[in-house]
């Protein structure tokens, strides 16, 4: 019996990985859509809205721990690609010791900075005042327990047990579905009800989560120990992350701002309704980075460069066909998509929806390329050039609303970025890795485009011979998707990468039948 290839092991474990991160997306997808309109029915306009006001005050202190969460889970999973468990420990340890230091930051932070702006700058109803205090300490709490569990996380990353992480997250979205129920039955202010529900939730899984973590990972346990050469080299790591963080929040924060003074808060609304469902197409991207990070910093750190620049365009192959899936019907029926949700199509949401989607389809490209780039310690020239291109793009959206450019055309300019940020990672690599031929590259996207081309076919006639309507989106996705697959099996996929596919599906149909009835049926 010959043994079994590594590369097709690899490639196995990258498409188990996708499908639990992609069936954790699609409900989660399902679900919040369902929860947001029984919420906002339940709350009203005013508690609906009031309830992220006071949670975004917050959300703006998360974007300096999330670059040194990242930080942490690329450490551990480099050391763990190096073999080294004692190192694996240190960097664990000193994960959690900076992680505990950033939520003593966000509490700080929280009850000064923070409470003087909930109470002098946010435009909250005299009579709801106290309900917002009560949403705004909640969400300091989650936020700061949030913050300690990055190490617990990244080691679960790290060991790929994304069965496991997309486990915590549907069990999370079920008892989410019980809030739901409890604030529909529960006496009292609906508000702080379904805001002290959601901190109990949060709770309950942190706990399950580090029970699970202590239990099955070594790295886990007993008293972590301050290490400061591990800290100081996460922290020189993601001072480099936290800067480009900072540049991103002022082009997208800024685009925001500049939409609003341009062209009011009816452009902005239209925005947000459009953001929610381009939100969702950007968690697929990222689950599906997610699922190739752990094999390529492993394999970066293991001084497999061929590997590393084989397994970059692979992402970006899947990442090209699978979003397409959801994103190029979601282009073509956006009006279809925005009715069906809200009823009423706000004035541009269309137009929004559809920009945003092909810059996100983009974005996610770019991710995947950027995966690679910071998979070394040395980071310095990809954030120079992050930075700089958000700075620049925040200023061509300045100038193209100023001389009267529509406000969809800041998402044309997104997508533009997104292709030179693809560009600049890609010279980033090259130097990183003597292997990384830009030519590989075009060729796979070059097949994944042909693919995408060729499915859309039969897309364009049905779109030409049926009316708009929800049978027509049902109908697009399908066809789409059924055309799509065997397309990219043959024409985009490699040898390796297809028999890795395949023997994915097959052992995951195997264990299906094994399960009764089926069970006898095969004996």
């Amino acid at each position: 019996m010959q043994p079994n290839n590594p590369n097709t092991l690899s490639h196995r474990r990258i498409a188990g990985n996708a499908t639990f991160l992609v069936i954790r997306t699609v409900l989660s997808t399902l679900i919040g859509l369902f929860t947001s309109r029984v919420v906002l029915q339940v709350l009203g306009v005013e508690d609906y809205g009031l309830n992220a006001v006071a949670g975004s005050v917050v959300g703006m202190l998360n974007f300096l721990t999330g670059s040194l969460a990242g930080a942490g889970s690329r450490f551990i999973t480099y050391e763990m690609g190096r073999g080294d468990a004692d190192a694996m420990r240190r960097m664990f340890s000193a994960t959690l010791f900076i992680q505990l230091g950033m939520a003593a930051l966000i509490i700080l932070l929280g009850e000064t900075v923070g409470v003087w702006f909930l109470e002098y700058k946010l435009n909250i109803p005299p009579d709801r005042m106290h309900a917002a205090r009560w949403v705004y300490q909640l969400s300091i709490m989650s936020a700061a327990l949030g913050v300690t569990q990055a190490p617990y996380s990244a080691i679960i990353m790290s060991y790929e047990r994304m069965s496991i992480y997309a486990g915590f997250d549907i069990l999370g979205m079920i008892l989410r579905l019980l809030i739901v129920y409890l604030i529909l039955i529960l006496d009292g202010d609906k508000l702080i009800t379904y805001a002290t529900l959601g901190f109990s939730v949060s709770l309950i899984m942190l706990i399950i989560n580090r029970a699970y973590c202590m239990k099955r990972f070594e790295e886990c346990r007993g008293v972590p120990r301050f290490d400061k050469k591990a800290t100081r080299s996460i922290f020189g790591y993601s001072m480099f992350t936290i800067i480009s963080s900072f540049c991103v929040m002022i082009c997208y924060s800024g685009t925001t701002f500049m939409i609003n003074s341009f062209f009011g808060v009816v452009a902005n609304a239209a925005v947000a309704l459009a953001a929610t469902i381009h939100g969702i197409t950007m968690l697929f991207g990222a689950n599906i980075q997610a699922a190739f990070r752990p094999q390529i910093v492993k394999q970066y750190a293991a001084g497999n460069s061929p590997t590393v620049w084989n397994l970059a365009c692979m992402s970006v192959k899947f990442t090209m066909l699978i979003m397409s899936i959801l994103v190029v019907p979601c282009i073509i029926e956006a009006p279809v998509v925005l009715q069906f949700w809200l009823g009423q199509v706000p004035h541009l949401a269309v137009e929004f929806l559809r920009c945003m989607l092909a810059a996100g389809w983009l974005a996610c490209i770019s991710n995947q390329l950027d995966t690679v780039a910071y998979s070394d310690a040395s980071i310095g020239r990809i954030t120079l050039y992050k930075s700089c291109c958000f700075l620049v793009n925040a200023a061509i959206i300045y100038i193209l609303f100023s001389v009267g450019a529509p406000a969809w055309s800041a998402y044309v300019a997104n997508a533009f970025l997104y292709i030179a940020l693809s560009i600049a990672a890609v010279s980033v690599v090259r130097r990183m890795i003597k292997n990384a031929r830009p030519a590989h590259l075009l060729l796979t996207m070059g097949k994944s485009l042909c693919v995408i081309a060729l499915a859309l076919i039969p897309v364009v006639c049905i779109y030409m011979l049926i009316e708009r309507s929800l049978l027509r989106l049902a109908i697009i996705c399908v066809i789409y998707a059924a055309s799509i697959i065997p397309l990219a099996m043959h024409i985009a996929l490699s040898p390796e990468e297809r028999a890795g596919v395949q023997s994915f599906i097959a052992s995951r149909t195997a264990k299906l039948l094994s399960i009764h009835p089926f069970k006898t049926i095969n004996r």
